[in-house]
């Protein structure tokens, strides 16, 4: 019975790291937008890591960093060569977001974004 069991730890094992690989590292840098100046009302995360994602919320944000940077962009789609400010630490700004209108997170500490 005991050797029955044991593959399926295994297996159960195999499928977690796969997942883990395929959603990215839990500790991943989080952004999350609020929809009110001041850091209130409703509020979304981005993601997934590596796409851009098109602002909706604009009353500020709460950047927990674990070694992956946030780059804001003033053009939607992250449309530009460069990036207007990018986030490397942890952080937060709860005064309105009027002048960015799309942001990417990055999934590596070591890759270039």
């Amino acid at each position: 019975m005991a050797s029955f069991l044991v593959p399926g730890r295994v297996g159960v094992a195999v499928l977690l790291v796969l997942v883990a690989a395929v959603f990215g590292p839990a500790d991943a840098s989080n952004l999350a937008l609020f929809e009110v100046i001041g850091c209130r009302g409703n509020s979304e995360s981005v993601g997934p890591c590596g796409s851009c994602y098109n602002l909706t919320h604009y009353g500020g944000y709460s950047f927990v960093y674990t070694g992956q940077t946030a780059v804001f962009y003033n053009a939607y789609n992250c449309d530009g060569s460069n990036g207007v400010s990018t986030l490397n630490e942890c952080d937060a700004f709860c005064g309105g977001l009027k002048f960015y209108r799309s942001v990417i997170v990055g999934c590596s500490s070591t890759a270039a974004e």
